[in-house]
């Protein structure tokens, strides 16, 4: 540092006497002054630097070098009030004298719940006068600055503020939140008295969070000063560990942010958010936090050890105030609760249907109310107040076993007591009752007192009964349940254990009973199966047991055999008996019955034979209907392969166990084949190739039928993109596939289809939907809509199997399809039978007029394509083409024919 600059020195008598020696003198004082000197040209370079003053830069971390800026006229260390009254003091050729606090950069790390150290400034309280030098030439050329670091007696006399202004907000504070005033208007108040509090250095706006027992979130209870509608909004609950109010009541511990936008604490900001800090005190009631208290302050505020003490301890005040409020809260609930208990009581005792009793065993006094004059049938001034009035109306077949299990009650072998029993009322009546009790005991267990109430359950039980009796039988027909029917049967299976006797189980099901319940209407349906009742029971024995399972399905149980042989001959004498026609309403109806047999040779239990014979009972209507089947074990084993598929079949789509094959569908004008149907087969890895014969059924009634036909459609889509990608085949080629009963009754099912179809990038018109004449013709009011909904949407709807149910040609303009496919029986038997091809050129003549393309199946041999071209049906369908191969064979099998095409 050169020497110090000498300015001329105006001597007392008014001439000037030069620079020595009084400049040296100066200098000398000011390089030894222990204030920091200071003097700089005017745009604030520095030309001199006392020795105190290097102390100071070095402690206060600013530059004092020679040429460097002097800090303190940097805008970013003196806050921007102070800055522009220096500068313009200087300006004006007067001199500054004041308090100013500097800010001074370092790096510190944030005291609680620090994720890392984070830049932050901390202010140092500098006492500092400057003023302006003149130059030789008599300008103000040098600026000095004379500097002494003050900040421990300024932080002393704030502290001492602090202590004195904070003892006093305590004790207002404490006032406030004493009073009788509502919790919210008390803790604004309380918040109010804080943010006047001069030495906390807070901005007029804070606020409270509250936090319920339990809870895992803090929410806004109260705010003072403006606040956004966003910040009102967003802020109405905080979750514990969220954001600087979150993580000061998880931790219980306070909280100080420097800068919003510097602490990473701070999580939520909205638009035009001001740089700001932060007080969060957390109000804790031991180790338990309450609620948060929490107030802004400007950037970096004065860090003091009091202000936070006197945070602490008005925090404390609130947290009291927060428990003292709810534990009074909860004395008034509680006391409010017996309230309403006692009224409860009262009321029940006065209104209640039930008889309450409250029964003094030491004095032996019982008192009754007035409900139990109506259950004895006498006056309430003729009961006597004793537990005899009480036990002399209870019927003589129950009064044993009330006394005795009340004795046991008395004397603690019982800790409940609760029974039913029979009141035999004056008036003659018999009272079904129920009495419950509770006993006041002493230190051996012994009952003191018992209190409780006996209510009038004779309307139960005779609901009971009826109930019992409804469950036993069958509401139509008079004849037992099911449940009925099982308990008789595991009781006789039980009895011929020891007598050796045997008994067996029919298991009925009647033909066409549907036909006449759509076609005659309910009414005849049930008088119908009225009849079938009585039939059935004119022809059994009295032993055994006849049940409805529902429907037109009926069980009897046979019993007293003694040879299993015998019930042939019953279920055959049944058998012919319901074969006769029943008369209802003028019609003749006939309803030939389907009986499954099993006898207790082959018993498993009741259940067991019920589903032995109720699977016998399919066999015989699969064997022609109107027999009688005795289940046996290949029957058995056949049920328990069924179960094991139906299980099997849950993995198998999403293993891959399931292919497709494709058999085509050729022009017969042409040859060309322009579609294939899409078939499923199942490769089973264990059991190998699973006939869909087998398979498909067990689908269906597993209502596993939904997710195979999707699994097919998709595969179906997914194979044509494939092969029209690689230009497999011709750009219009298509696919079908069949779709069931149970798929189009499926709620959503044109949705499905249409969005699988869309998925792969196809239209409707490439994906074409067969659908068989029975489902079509049988099921017309329930799949029309969907099948025209389908058209609409553009899917070609194939009617598949023609000829097979019970459509007829004259119908055919009405059913909901755009091709038809003729049954291969017409095609296979026609060769020989001019009848059958008569019908069959009838079908495509009238398919012709109505628009319909038709396909005629089963074709096997030349004379079948020539027939078939000879009336003018439009394409093939069979093995003369080829059998239905798997996706590679096809693609082989499709590019030899395109080239014979060619050829």
């Amino acid at each position: 540092m050169k020497e110090m600059p000498t300015y001329p020195v105006q001597h007392p008598s008014g001439e000037r006497s030069g620079t020595e020696p009084l400049a040296r003198h100066l200098a000398a004082m000011v390089e030894c002054s222990n204030d920091a000197c200071i003097i700089t040209d005017r745009t604030g370079r520095i030309m001199y630097a006392n020795d105190a003053a290097r102390r100071m830069g070095e402690h206060l971390a600013f530059s004092t070098e020679q040429g460097a800026r002097l800090a303190i006229l940097d805008p970013r260390r003196l806050d921007d009030e102070t800055t522009e009254r220096l500068t313009n003091t200087i300006d004006r050729g007067d001199r500054f004298n004041d308090r100013v606090r500097l800010l001074i950069d370092t790096d510190i790390a944030l005291p609680v719940l620090s994720r890392g150290a984070v830049s932050r400034r901390r202010h140092r309280w500098i006492a500092l006068h400057a003023f302006p030098l003149p130059g030789e030439n008599g300008q103000d050329d040098h600026i000095a600055f004379m500097m002494r670091d003050i900040d421990e007696d300024v932080q002393r006399e704030m502290r001492n503020r602090i202590r004195t202004e904070g003892a006093e907000a305590r004790v207002k504070i404490g006032t406030i939140l004493s009073s009788n005033a509502p919790l919210k208007e008390r803790f604004e108040r309380a918040v109010e008295t804080v943010i006047e509090i001069e030495e906390l250095a807070v901005q007029k706006k804070g606020g409270v969070f509250l936090l319920e027992p339990g809870d895992d979130r803090l929410r806004m209870f109260c705010h003072i000063g403006k606040f956004t509608h966003q910040f009102l909004e967003d802020e109405k609950e905080v979750m514990l560990g969220s954001c600087l109010c979150g993580r000061a009541a998880l931790s219980g511990q306070i909280i100080i942010s420097d800068n919003c936008f510097e602490d990473e604490r701070h999580e939520h900001s909205w638009p035009n958010m001001a740089a700001h800090g932060h007080y969060i005190v957390p109000l804790m009631d031991q180790s338990e936090c309450v609620g948060v208290l929490f107030l802004y302050t400007d950037v970096n505020p004065t860090r003091v050890d009091e202000r936070l003490d006197a945070l602490l301890q008005i925090g404390e005040l609130m947290a009291n105030a927060i428990v003292r409020e709810r534990n009074m809260n909860q004395i008034a609930a509680t006391a409010a609760s017996l309230r309403e208990m006692q009224t409860r009581f009262e009321l029940a005792i006065e209104g209640s249907r039930d008889a309450i009793f409250d029964w003094s065993i030491e004095d032996g006094k019982v008192f009754y109310s007035s409900r139990w004059g109506e259950l004895l049938g006498r006056k309430q001034g003729e009961l006597e107040p004793t537990i005899d009035t009480l036990l002399a109306h209870i019927s003589s077949s129950d009064i044993h076993r009330v006394e005795t299990q009340l004795t046991a009650f008395i004397e603690g072998a019982d800790s409940n007591f609760e029974c039913e029993f029979r009141l035999m009322a004056t008036d003659g009546r018999v009272v079904w009752a129920l009495l419950r009790a509770a006993a006041l005991r002493d230190g051996n267990g012994l009952a003191l007192r018992i209190s409780g109430s006996i209510a009038d359950i004779s309307t139960i039980k005779a609901v009971h009964e009826e109930m019992r009796r409804m469950v036993e039988r069958d509401q139509l027909t008079g004849l037992a349940s099911r449940s009925k029917l099982l308990e008789r049967l595991e009781h006789t299976l039980v009895r011929n254990q020891r007598s050796g006797k045997h008994c067996a189980i029919l298991f009925f099901d009647f033909d066409r009973f549907k036909v006449v319940n759509d076609s005659l209407g309910h009414e005849v349906g049930d008088e119908l199966l009225c009849s079938i009742a009585s039939r059935i029971r004119e022809n059994v024995r009295d032993v055994d047991t006849v049940a409805r399972f529902g429907g037109d399905e009926f069980v009897v149980l046979l019993e007293d055999l003694n040879d299993p042989s015998e019930s042939k001959c019953l279920a055959q004498k049944l058998l012919d008996a319901c074969a006769e026609p029943h008369v209802i309403r003028g019609h003749r109806l006939v309803s030939t019955a389907s009986i499954g047999l099993v006898t207790s040779l082959m018993s498993n239990g009741a259940s067991a034979m019920i589903r032995d014979a109720d699977a016998a009972m399919y066999q015989a209507k699969a064997n022609g209907r109107g027999q009688v089947v005795e289940f046996d074990t290949a029957m058995h084993e056949a049920m328990l392969e069924r179960l094991a598929l139906e299980d099997e079949m849950r993995s198998a789509i999403g293993d891959g166990q399931f292919v497709l094959h494709f058999q085509p569908i050729v022009n017969l004008e042409t040859g060309i084949p322009i579609s294939a149907e899409s078939l499923v087969r199942w490769i089973h890895p264990n059991r190998g190739f699973i006939s869909p014969a087998k398979f498909i059924p067990i689908a269906e009634e597993s209502n596993q039928i939904h997710l195979l036909g999707e699994w097919v459609l998709r595969e179906a889509c997914r194979q044509l993109v494939e092969w029209r990608t690689r230009g497999a085949v011709r750009p219009g080629f298509t696919l079908c596939v069949n779709v069931s009963k149970a798929q189009l009754l499926m709620p959503g099912f044109v949705d499905q289809v249409e969005t699988i179809v869309d998925a792969a990038g196809l239209t409707p018109r490439d994906m074409k939907l067969e659908v068989t004449e029975t489902t079509i013709v049988d099921n017309r009011s329930d799949i029309a809509d969907v099948l025209n909904d389908l058209r609409k949407r553009g899917f070609v709807v194939m009617m598949d199997d023609f000829g097979t149910g019970h459509s007829s040609l004259s119908g055919l303009h009405s059913l909901p399809i755009d091709e038809l496919k003729i049954d291969q029986s017409f095609i296979r038997h026609n060769e020989a039978n001019r009848e059958i091809i008569a019908i069959t050129s009838s079908i495509v003549a009238l398919a012709d007029h109505l628009a319909l393309r038709t396909v005629g199946e089963g074709v096997e041999s030349i004379n079948h394509v020539a027939m078939l071209q000879d009336i003018g049906c439009h394409y093939g369908q069979g093995y003369f083409f080829s059998k239905p191969l798997p996706a590679d064979e096809f693609e082989t099998w499709y590019r030899s024919r395109e080239i014979k095409g060619a050829a």
